[in-house]
């Protein structure tokens, strides 16, 4: 039996707080900050045209899903994306709502490091963006 070395450690870094995925520019604004609430902000528009995206539809009963994992995988922690109605305050997440173009999410990032965040929305269209950013709490 052959054996192969194992691949050598991927080291994260800090990348870029816009992407587009699915022709959906998503941007993330925000402080990561250790050892409280970080309020981040997602903010969606198309790609071609700039136009704002304000048809998300519920997912699994929330705005959108967000994993938070430090990079070394020693922390994990699964959020929501909150949503407001027009008068400012918290509304649920009910089917036939519609979203956008900001979503909030609170985070907590316990200790100083690299961290991955994992986004799911999903589109009128009821495809699921999966929206990776990777950012460093300090």
């Amino acid at each position: 039996m052959r054996r192969h070395a194992a691949p050598a450690p991927v080291t994260l870094t800090e990348g870029p707080r816009s992407t587009v995925v699915n022709g959906v520019r998503v941007r993330l604004d925000g402080d990561v900050k250790v050892g409280g609430r970080s309020d981040l902000h997602y903010m969606f528009s198309d790609a071609a045209t700039g136009r704002p995206v304000d048809d998300l539809q519920s997912y699994l009963a929330s705005a959108g899903h967000i994993v938070v994992m430090r990079a070394d995988g020693r922390t994990f922690a699964h959020e929501h994306a909150e949503a407001t109605g027009a008068d400012g305050l918290p509304v649920f997440a009910l089917p036939g709502q519609t979203f956008g173009p900001e979503l909030d999410v609170h985070a907590e990032f316990p200790t100083a490091g690299t961290y991955q965040l994992w986004a799911q929305f999903r589109l009128v269209d009821d495809d699921v963006l999966t929206v990776p950013f990777t950012a460093q709490a300090g």
